[in-house]
């Protein structure tokens, strides 16, 4: 027994995974950055504008702040200045406090500051100094922008977080999509190397995967299959063949070295030996010419009772010497066909009837016509067919478990159908173990002149 041969070893993640993965990761990343744009965005356009309102607010209480200490001493010096200057220090707002020329209080202000805001500090009526402010050009205070921090800080780390987790999904749901395409393509590998017994067998995949696989699986097995038949065909052509081209060659030396006179007798059986070697090579060339769609038929008025005579007459012979009686109800009954090739089905079907028929059986040959078609009908008393085989009796090839002592390329019936098929007709049995078969073709009847 030949050990199959391995097929072909796959990455575990293949350039198909890696692309998935990559797509998942993607996409995530991609959702994650327009995710923090809009918040960044957002934030800044609802915390700004609401933080730029209270500028002129911070303003006034700054120089209502510095002008109530002013007067409170009379003068700068020795005024209490931290108040304010806290207030700044918290809102972020650079502050300058000038008063003759002189700096008296200042506040640093932001890096990036805006246009300085300067007002004019009075007291009873007269200028007691110059305020100069300067406002974030964000507008967010130092509060604000720790908090916009925070949140900067918190999408990013959730952002590495979905990131991972859509890596780890993206490689998960990557494996378990290309586990069965590897051994779906494992198995194609296998079954182009030669092996037709790869299959993929039951996978757990999406639906169309799945239904891929299940597809596969049954092609191959058409095609063992196939091969199966095949290799029989040539086991029973080999030996049809064999049998009348031994029997030609035996009668043929007879006659030669005048063991045998060359009389009809001679004449006859050489000219039967010859008849099956023309109906093996005809029905071979039938069913070629129906696989490939080409099978022609040369239709003309035809009445199929003179079709079915001329057939039993062709086999008046070889009923004789398997001593079986034919009786025959032949009714006038025309059809649009080929005569020719009518009388290949007749043939064919007397030929399978009187093989499998007993000594002394009787085998039936009937033509009739009625509601619009023309039926053809043979019946044996032969052992019958059984009935998981009947689906199968009319495919190329096939040959049940009864057949397999009677010589036969079993190719007959496959004829039959074919060109039954090609009238548009069709073909049907009827059968049971031990009570013979009927074949049944029916045609449709040519209109009336």
């Amino acid at each position: 027994m030949s050990r199959r041969a391995p097929g072909p070893r796959l990455p575990l993640l293949g350039s198909l995974g890696r692309r998935l993965a990559a797509a998942f990761l993607g996409i995530a990343l991609v959702s994650i950055a327009v995710l923090v744009a809009v918040t960044l965005v957002l934030f800044d356009v609802d915390v700004g504008s609401t933080s730029r309102e209270p500028e002129t607010v911070y303003a006034s209480a700054l120089a209502s702040g510095l002008r109530s200490a002013y007067l409170a001493t009379g003068g700068w010096d020795g005024a209490d200045l931290s108040p304010s200057l806290a207030l700044a220090r918290v809102e972020g707002v650079g502050l300058r406090l000038e008063s003759g020329g002189h700096t008296v209080a200042t506040v640093p202000g932001p890096s990036q500051g805006s246009r300085p805001r300067v007002l004019p500090l009075t007291a009873d009526g007269r200028l007691v100094g110059t305020l100069s402010l300067t406002f974030p050009a964000s507008g967010l205070t130092p509060a604000e922008t720790n908090l916009r921090n925070s949140l900067v800080n918190a999408v990013v780390i959730a952002a590495v977080v979905a990131a991972l987790l859509a890596l780890s999904a993206g490689l998960v749901t990557s494996r378990r999509l290309v586990a069965p395409l590897r051994r779906l393509t494992s198995a194609v590998a296998r079954l182009g190397s030669g092996d037709r017994s790869s299959r993929v067998g039951p996978i757990r995949a999406a639906g169309e995967i799945r239904q891929l696989a299940e597809t596969f699986d049954a092609m191959a097995a058409d095609l063992q299959s196939e091969d199966r038949l095949r290799r029989a065909l040539v086991a029973d052509v080999a030996h049809e063949l064999r049998t009348p081209v031994a029997i030609l060659r035996a009668e043929l030396e007879a006659v030669s070295v005048g063991i045998r006179r060359f009389d009809p007798a001679t004449v006859e059986s050489l000219t039967e030996e010859v008849d099956r070697l023309s109906r093996l090579v005809e029905d071979l060339g039938v069913l070629a010419a129906a696989e490939a769609a080409s099978l022609g038929l040369e239709r003309t008025r035809v009445d199929v009772s003179v079709v079915a005579a001329r057939a039993a007459d062709r086999l008046a012979s070889r009923v004789r010497q398997a001593d079986v009686r034919l009786e025959r109800q032949l009714s006038p009954a025309d059809v649009l066909g080929d005569p020719g090739r009518l009388e290949q089905v007749v043939v064919n079907l007397l030929s399978n009837a009187v093989k499998f028929s007993p000594r002394k059986a009787t085998v039936e040959l009937a033509v009739s016509r009625r509601d619009g078609e023309v039926r053809l009908a043979v019946s044996d008393e032969g052992p019958g067919i059984p009935a998981e085989e009947q689906p199968r009796v009319f495919e190329r090839f096939y040959r049940g478990q009864g057949a397999a002592g009677t010589p036969g390329s079993g190719v007959g019936l496959a004829v039959v159908a074919a060109i039954v098929s090609a009238h548009g007709g069709r073909v049907a049995l009827e059968s049971a173990p031990g009570r013979g078969t009927t074949f049944e073709v029916v045609l449709p009847a040519a209109p009336a002149d």
